[in-house]
C-alpha cells in the first residue's frame, strides 16, 4: 500500500532559467520503494515567435562562434519547438541519489535496493530527511504549473 510522503504543486514563470527548487521532507519508515510521480504543463511553446531562427541564428554566431551550415540549421531543427526543461535530483539522509536531466512532462523515478530508475542509486532506503530538487533550466511558456508527489511503497 502506497504512503504519500510529499504532495505539492505550484507554477513557474516565463524566464526563470537555471533556478533550483528544494523540497525537504521527513520520511519517517523504511519503504522498500520510494516513488516520486512529477508532471508538469505545458511542455512545449506553441506558438513561435517567427523572427527565432534568425534570433537562434545571431546567438550561435555570437555565443559560440558559429554559423556554418549544415551546423545551424542542424541546431535550429533540433531546438524548434522550444521546450521547459525541468529536471530532479535527490538526496537522502545517507547522501547522494541521484538526478537525470531528461525532460519529459511526466515522470516517475523509482528509489529502492531491488527496483531503482537509472541514474540513481540503487540502495535500502532510510528514515530520515530527504531532499528533492527540481532543476528549472528553462520556462518559455508564460506559465507553467506542475504537481509532486512522493510515495512510500512497502
Amino acid at each position: 500500500m502506497a504512503e504519500i510522503v510529499l504532495k505539492t504543486k505550484g507554477t513557474f514563470y516565463k524566464y526563470i532559467h537555471y533556478t533550483h527548487v528544494s523540497f525537504i521532507f521527513p520520511v519517517e519508515k523504511i519503504y522498500r520503494s520510494i516513488v516520486v510521480d512529477f508532471s508538469y504543463a505545458p511542455l512545449f511553446l506553441e506558438e513561435q515567435n517567427p523572427d527565432l531562427a534568425g534570433m537562434m541564428r545571431e546567438a550561435l554566431a555570437t555565443q559560440i562562434y558559429r554559423n556554418d551550415e549544415p551546423y545551424v540549421s542542424n541546431v535550429i531543427q533540433k531546438a524548434i519547438p522550444i521546450k521547459n526543461q525541468i529536471s530532479i535530483a535527490i538526496k537522502g539522509p545517507d547522501g547522494w541519489r541521484g538526478e537525470h536531466h531528461f525532460f519529459p512532462g511526466e515522470q516517475r523515478i523509482r528509489l529502492g535496493k531491488d527496483c531503482t530508475t537509472d541514474g540513481f542509486i540503487g540502495k535500502q532506503n532510510t528514515i530520515g530527511m530527504y531532499e528533492l530538487i527540481l532543476h528549472v533550466f528553462a520556462v518559455y511558456t508564460d506559465s507553467c504549473d506542475y504537481v509532486l508527489t512522493v510515495t512510500g511503497e512497502n
